[in-house]
């Protein structure tokens, strides 16, 4: 009998849990490309900064 209580319980917390953790994990997806976009820009900009006496060359 508590299996099928079981069953329910997991059923309503699958169906509540499912899209906070698919938000959550979009949001660390959505941080972790933000981050690697800002450092790779900030690594061209310092690459640009320091390699602008290579053109003259």
């Amino acid at each position: 009998m508590w299996l099928a209580g079981f069953q329910t319980v997991s059923q309503a917390a699958f169906t509540t849990y499912l899209p906070l953790l698919s938000l959550l994990l979009g949001a660390v997806v959505v941080g972790l490309t933000a981050d690697h976009v800002r450092q790779d820009a900030t690594f061209r900009h310092w690459e640009q900064a320091h390699s602008s006496t290579d053109g003259a060359g």
